[in-house]
């Protein structure tokens, strides 16, 4: 038969570094999930304006390259 010998301050002891450990990752988890957000793209006129109109020439660039393929026979 076997026995087990158990140290109740040992336990204790290791009862209370499991507890900080799980503290420690809870606030590393919640220190981290701030960082991992996505952040609003730069909302100030300058930037605004050059995002638009190089979005909009981007478009406008590929709508331009589309058109002979959607008209062509490839399409239905």
């Amino acid at each position: 038969m076997s026995f087990v010998n158990v140290a109740p301050q040992l336990v204790s002891t290791a009862a209370a570094d499991a507890a900080r450990i799980g503290s420690a990752i809870n606030t590393a988890n919640t220190a981290a999930a701030a960082t991992t957000q996505v952040l609003v793209a730069a909302q100030d006129e300058v930037s605004t304006r050059r995002c638009s109109a190089a979005t909009a020439s981007t478009i406008k660039r590929s709508a331009r390259r589309s058109r002979p393929i959607r008209n062509g026979s490839c399409w239905p």
